[in-house]
């Protein structure tokens, strides 16, 4: 095993009839986990049959450091695959113990980096090279005032330096399947139909790097071999998103960029060579130049009634507003009863499940509640439990119930 660079594990078992011993050699298989399970669980190597009397060859951690590893500008990956976990003991300094997470780093030909992090639970510091960076999201470069992702604190602190994601130099990074366990990215929850994108032409658009609402995903080239289901992954991820109506990809040196964006569309008045009178023309603004940008498609008519089991149909009604210089359509759904109205016996009581069945006209505003001091008027009333529910007129179907405000 000393004698093959590769060679990590070495299993030596004696034949049953021969009297022979069989000796297997095997690389580092060792794959403890991903992003969705616990960081503490151990790392195995996956071997063809239950070891013997096996050996595992220690790691040379006295030799310098010979790459140098980019810290990569997100705060949370997923999809990713840890190779193992080390904690790093003692009264060991910061820098050396960085030093040797960069060090098993390089000694692993299928390490594609590691994350250096403190879970929170037990204060430990732990080393995780990794075979795969996965799904990155979260950037902290890009300035962006917009985001679809959940951002929140992970469960092991990766703030601030120099705790956080590092990744090896592309050019080092090895993608044999004999060698390195195979590890890709997960299919989305729900399919992706095409007929609900429009791929946009270069005339559609219009570049502007100053714009501020957007979100970057990035998906590591090691899991982006299949450019369609890489693409299908972005779009779902958009599709997931409240506000999300066009996505953009585009290459990095180790993975494909897909940005997000919600409808930053721009109009403004054009005239032809053929033509004297100005015609209005829209385009998709986006911050920086793809090799494909998606539009997604109306799923549904402007539906303004909305069932709801148990109760009824809600009838609301569509109206044009204004969001700054542009002008969207939306649902509205005025007045709609979330508890009986607390008058009579039910005064001063807990509130009741609302009752209402068959049609209900939300088109119209229902009476607020009175105030300490206020005289009951028609604009306000005891009986005052209600909603005003908005939502963009093109989210809205018989399926999907409207979001509350």
């Amino acid at each position: 095993c000393d004698e093959e660079e590769q060679c990590s594990v070495a299993d030596l078992r004696e034949a049953e009839s021969d009297g022979f011993f069989s000796c297997s050699l095997y690389p580092d298989t060792r794959v403890c986990g991903a992003y969705d399970q616990p960081i503490k669980r151990p790392c195995r190597p996956l071997l063809v049959t239950l070891p013997n009397n096996t050996y595992s060859k220690k790691v040379d951690l006295s030799r310098p450091v010979q790459s140098f590893y980019e810290r990569v500008p997100f705060q949370k990956m997923v999809s990713y695959s840890v190779r193992n976990r080390v904690t790093l003991r003692g009264t060991q300094l910061l820098s050396e113990g960085f030093m040797e997470c960069e060090r098993r780093c390089d000694e692993d030909p299928c390490c594609r980096g590691f994350g250096f992090v403190r879970e929170t639970k037990s204060g430990d510091l732990l080393c995780l090279p990794l075979i795969s960076l996965g799904v990155q999201t979260c950037s902290k470069d890009d300035t962006t005032t917009w985001r679809t992702q959940d951002c929140t604190p992970s469960e092991a602190e990766t703030t601030p330096e120099p705790f956080g994601w590092y990744q090896k130099p592309v050019n080092q990074w090895t993608s044999s399947p004999a060698l390195c366990p195979l590890f890709r990215l997960r299919n989305p929850k729900n399919n992706v139909l095409m007929d609900g994108w429009r791929l946009l032409s270069d005339s559609s658009l219009l570049i502007d790097s100053s714009l501020s609402t957007y979100d970057v995903i990035h998906v590591s080239r090691d899991i982006a071999s299949d450019r369609e289901k890489t693409r299908d992954w972005c779009l779902h991820a958009c599709q997931e998103a409240e506000s999300c109506v066009a996505v953009s990809l585009s290459e990095a040196e180790s993975a494909v960029r897909c940005i997000l964006y919600p409808d930053t569309t721009a109009c403004g008045l054009s005239s032809t060579p053929d033509s004297l009178t100005p015609a209005a023309s829209c385009r998709l603004v986006i911050r920086e130049p793809a090799l494909e940008v998606y539009l997604m498609t109306e799923q549904s008519p402007q539906a303004t009634s909305i069932s709801v089991p148990g109760h009824g149909m809600l009838q609301g009604v569509a109206i044009e507003t204004a969001i700054g210089s542009d002008k969207r359509r939306v649902i509205q759904f005025l007045g709609v009863p979330y508890a009986r109205p607390p008058i009579g016996p039910l005064r001063f009581e807990a509130a009741q499940p609302a009752d209402w069945t068959g049609i209900w006209d939300a088109t119209r505003p229902r009476p607020s509640c009175v105030q300490p001091g206020d005289v009951e008027t028609a604009t306000s009333s005891e009986d005052c439990l209600y909603l005003n529910i908005f939502t963009p007129a093109t989210l809205v179907s018989s399926e999907s119930p409207p979001r509350s405000n």
